[in-house]
């Protein structure tokens, strides 16, 4: 008897474990939690899939080449439609479309991408950041002067303090930011680490009277000047360029032209400036070429072929030489404005041989914070629209070696200045 009172004992405990078991998904999610989560999962695979087909149309109707590739572009929708659920797959589905076009400048952002592509941009907006949007008040920024060889940086020192932050202060040199040194960084490399993204802070270190100072900073209130000059032996002022982007670029070149009106040359050193906004490079180049010059020519996805002239009037004397430094890093907005003085044989380039892109992209905003940056049309100095065409040849080759560069010797600005005293001796 008690032998079955135990045995009926252990059967509906093992029976009550195995309802606790089946009903346990009830027990933590009632039936409208179950019917919620369902919906959301379902919101989600329906906003990534618009997501994908909304980047889809765009490549299909923008990209500059309509053959896309010489491929049939509705695989990829058929191929990739219903395998999405999440904006995680739209990202591999949009790149490996993208990688099918074997187009290196066209790229899919995807949120954190767009969040840092979107600071890039709105630090080069010429405008100052709000930091603390709650407060609505916008901080001066420290401005940073970057000291290069060839594009390699050498030091960076504040030019311009922050009334807001206490350190760093003028004439300081900034060492290091984050731990990543400055010294002997790729001058873009050394630009995306100063200007930062976000809010959050950054550890600073400084040296300042010989003592070395660290600090933190909100990322975003450091910037880098887009360009310093110099006044070189012999009356010749060296503009460098770090970077041609910014709605006021083209001003702040003027400025600084007008502020050494007397000077008998020129030495522009596009050496590391990777480039910016195509327009910048056009409107410098028309600035120092004057109105009515060949400056480049533009062909569209439908073929159509515009030939660009310059229409501004030219704010450096002709009889006043230029001269161009230029490396393998010289790219993009900085090539168009080096090629142009070149072709109408205003500037003479010394250095080693330029990068070559001739595309230009255009940034599409998409659904779920991300975008697209997709090519929409060539350019070209002599109507040659191939792959990398663009790339110049130096009227001067000077090769810089690493160890040349450790120890302090730009033989190619030398080479720079040396041509261009002989130039204004002429």
């Amino acid at each position: 008897m008690a032998k079955r009172l135990l045995q009926m004992c252990l059967f509906i405990v093992a029976s009550m474990a195995i309802i606790i078991i089946l009903l346990s998904p009830m027990i933590l999610f009632n039936g409208d939690d179950v019917t919620s989560v369902r919906k959301m999962a379902a919101q989600q695979t329906i906003s990534s899939q618009r997501l994908f087909i909304t980047a889809w149309r765009y490549i299909q109707s923008l990209y500059f080449d309509s053959s896309m590739n010489a491929q049939d572009w509705n695989r990829w929708k058929y191929k990739y439609i219903s395998k999405i659920k999440t904006d995680e797959d739209v990202t591999v589905a949009i790149n490996t479309m993208l990688a099918s076009l074997d187009d290196e400048y066209s790229l899919f952002f995807d949120t954190k991408h767009f969040e840092l592509q979107e600071s890039y941009i709105r630090n080069n907006e010429d405008k100052k950041l709000n930091f603390i949007e709650k407060m609505q008040k916008t901080y001066p920024q420290v401005y940073i002067k970057l000291n290069t060889i060839a594009g390699i940086v050498m030091n960076a020192e504040v030019t311009k303090e922050s009334t807001f932050f206490p350190k760093p202060k003028l004439n300081d040199e900034v060492i290091s930011i984050n731990n990543y040194e400055l010294h002997g960084m790729e001058m873009n490399s050394a630009i995306n680490l100063i200007r930062g993204t976000g809010t959050y802070l950054s550890k600073v270190t400084i040296k300042r009277d010989g003592k070395i100072v660290t600090c933190n900073m909100p990322r975003g209130s450091m910037n880098v000047q887009k360009m310093s000059a110099e006044l070189l032996d012999g009356n010749i002022l060296r503009i460098t360029v770090y970077t041609l982007m910014g709605r006021l670029l083209s001003s702040e070149f003027d400025m600084i032209i007008r502020k050494y009106p007397k000077v008998d040359g020129y030495i522009i050193d596009l050496r590391g400036d990777v480039g910016g906004q195509a327009l910048n490079g056009v409107y410098v180049a028309e600035k120092l070429l004057g109105e009515n010059k060949d400056l480049i020519s533009i062909k569209y996805r439908n073929k159509t072929v515009i030939p660009i002239k310059s229409e501004l009037s030219s704010i450096i004397p002709s009889s006043k030489p230029i001269v161009i430094l230029v490396n393998k890093k010289t790219a993009s907005a900085s090539e168009i404005l080096a090629g142009t003085l070149q072709k109408n044989k205003r500037a003479i380039l010394v250095g080693e041989q330029t990068y070559g892109k001739n595309a230009m992209q255009q940034m599409i905003p998409l659904p779920n914070r991300t975008c697209l940056n997709i090519t929409t049309l060539y350019y070209s100095f002599n109507d040659d629209f191939s792959k990398k065409s663009n790339r110049l040849t130096p009227d001067y080759t000077v090769k810089l070696r690493p160890i040349d560069v450790f120890h302090e010797k730009d033989k190619q600005l030398e080479k720079a200045i040396s041509i261009t005293k002989n130039l204004i001796k002429k």
